[in-house]
């Protein structure tokens, strides 16, 4: 069988994502908070990681984080 020739684009890449996972706030935030409490720290090698949220809960906390103290 001959092999077939493939062309990419420098745009393939962006077709290509991370897998990804789902999990409840809930769920996430029990692990979080333990983890934090804990002072694991795996926690620190995601500090810089984006994270998807829904556009809702992100004004939801945009709107907390104004009303906490200046530090």
């Amino acid at each position: 069988m001959r092999p077939t020739l493939r062309l990419f684009s420098e745009d393939a890449d962006l077709f290509h994502q991370p897998p990804r996972a789902m999990m409840t706030v809930g769920e996430l935030c029990r692990l979080l908070r333990d983890a934090d409490a804990s002072d694991r720290t795996w926690l620190q090698d995601f500090e810089s990681d984006h994270v998807h949220v829904p556009l809702d809960l992100y004004e939801v906390l945009q709107a907390y984080a104004q009303m906490l103290p200046a530090a």
